[in-house]
């Protein structure tokens, strides 16, 4: 799994995906990146900024919930 270490955040409320996971995405606080994912059976939209039905996401390229 991808450590905190290698989350950069450019700004306070940023958005990031995780890179090994579909539901998992970070979340800005600061200068500290926090850990969230979505609710069951829904992923991470990369390019929405919004967890949506994995049939809706086509930009995660690692397809694992």
């Amino acid at each position: 799994m991808i450590g905190i270490q290698t989350v950069r955040c450019n700004y306070h409320g940023q958005l990031l995906p995780h890179a090994e996971h579909c539901r998992f995405y970070w979340t800005c606080v600061e200068n500290c990146p926090v850990l969230g994912f979505c609710e069951l059976g829904k992923w991470f939209n990369r390019v929405k900024y919004v967890c949506d039905f994995p049939w809706n996401v086509n930009n995660c390229p690692v397809n694992v919930d």
